[in-house]
């Protein structure tokens, strides 16, 4: 399958509107264990009226990041590693999550990032 690129934010939106089929998987490059089931991809809620793509990039990072955090608490490091992305990058990510109130920093040493709940241990804001 090609992959799609949008020219205009119509096309952009009907690209967000298409479901994946259900067996669109991807596996784990090294499975941290034997019996860890490869991340089933699901397309995420259509976000509001996309103006940019930068918007439409970062509502997907937000699923990805949350999906990760809800496994368990990471540090920037680490989160940077699975997303292969660069460092600086996801604390912008991370720091973004955080003004939102989707993801808190834990106060314990090493630095970790963790989803925001109502059990959700102290955390700093500004570390």
């Amino acid at each position: 399958m090609p992959w799609p690129e949008p020219s205009a934010p119509e096309d952009m939106a009907r690209l967000w509107q298409k479901q994946p089929t259900p067996s669109t998987t991807f596996p784990s490059a090294s499975p941290s264990s034997p019996t860890q089931q490869p991340f089933l991809w699901q397309a995420p809620p259509t976000p509001p009226a996309i103006v940019e793509p930068k918007e439409a990039l970062f509502h997907t990072v937000r699923v990805l990041i949350t999906h990760q955090l809800s496994k368990s608490p990471m540090d920037d490091k680490e989160l940077a590693a699975t997303l292969d992305v660069s460092e600086n990058q996801t604390k912008a990510w991370l720091e973004r999550l955080i003004v939102e109130g989707c993801v808190v920093k834990k106060s314990s040493r090493p630095l970790r990032y963790a989803l925001r709940s109502t059990t959700t241990e102290p955390t700093t804001q500004n570390a």
